[in-house]
């Protein structure tokens, strides 16, 4: 019986040490995670090209007859392949989700965002502007890219 008193006390001792470390752990992630959220910033891409096909395609699915969708789709494959063998630069749109304030506190955010997409679309883009500029150097650049700026609603 003694055996058993010291084996549960040495299982307790043991898991109050794994689960110490385990916060300590999780700590040192967290606070990790958000200094690098600070510093380095991200951007996310999103292929909406995808998106909108796939809505397409459905939308002709329910109202196409199935010979003319049957068609549609193979002059739609011919196109495709006819275009991987000749590759033509497209125009591209860009679009960049601002979520803005009274306070203009993301407009540096929106500077680092703009200058990656010109610095993608025209070269490297030298300088640090207001975000006034931002928007004028958007319509210099209207002749490379086309951006489009829509303002997040504040519930979302």
């Amino acid at each position: 019986m003694d055996f058993l008193a010291d084996y549960a006390s040495f299982l307790a001792k043991t898991v109050t040490l794994v689960a110490a470390m385990l916060v300590v752990l999780i700590v040192i992630a967290s606070l990790r995670r958000g200094r690098t959220k600070q510093g380095e910033g991200h951007l996310e891409v999103h292929k909406l090209n995808d998106f909108y096909k796939a809505m397409r395609e459905r939308l002709e699915q329910s109202l196409v007859d199935k010979d003319q969708l049957k068609l549609q789709r193979k002059r739609e494959a011919k196109a495709a392949k006819q275009a991987k063998k000749n590759p033509e630069s497209r125009p591209r749109v860009f679009v960049l989700d601002f979520d803005g304030d009274i306070k203009a506190s993301a407009v540096e955010n929106l500077r680092h965002e703009i200058t990656a997409l010109l610095t993608l679309a025209i070269g490297q883009v030298k300088g640090s502007l207001a975000a006034g500029v931002e928007a004028e150097r958007l319509d210099d650049a209207a002749s490379v890219a086309r951006f489009v700026l829509r303002p997040r609603a504040a519930d979302q």
